[in-house]
């Protein structure tokens, strides 16, 4: 049986680098599809891709699936975690301006 082949796919806070972690330390072979640069929470093998994918359009999304895709084959499972630093700060609703609630609503439709 071949090994599972999974895309972490993350927006905003690094949650998704422990996640490829743990996987690929279990044998999958993992694809972590993230927005950003900055160096991950946690140690990862060689056994965790890293692909740069943006979110501002669905065309960009299906390029990084497809690059993906094309370095660890087809996947068996996705994981999203999409949670910007807005989402952490308690506040009312109506105290959101619209930076803050632009960030949010892109996280809930993500």
């Amino acid at each position: 049986m071949s090994a599972a082949v999974v895309f972490v796919v993350e927006c905003g806070l690094d949650i998704g680098s422990p996640i490829a972690a743990g996987l690929a330390a279990g044998g999958a072979r993992v694809a972590w599809l993230v927005d950003s640069d900055a160096p991950p929470t946690a140690e990862l093998s060689a056994g965790v891709l890293r692909l740069r994918a943006g979110f501002g359009s669905r065309i960009e999304l299906e390029q990084a699936f497809a690059a993906a895709s094309a370095r660890c084959g087809a996947p068996t499972q996705v994981v999203i975690s999409a949670l910007p630093p807005t989402t952490l700060h308690a506040r009312e609703l109506v105290d959101l301006d619209d930076v803050q609630w632009g960030a949010c609503r892109a996280a809930m439709t993500a």
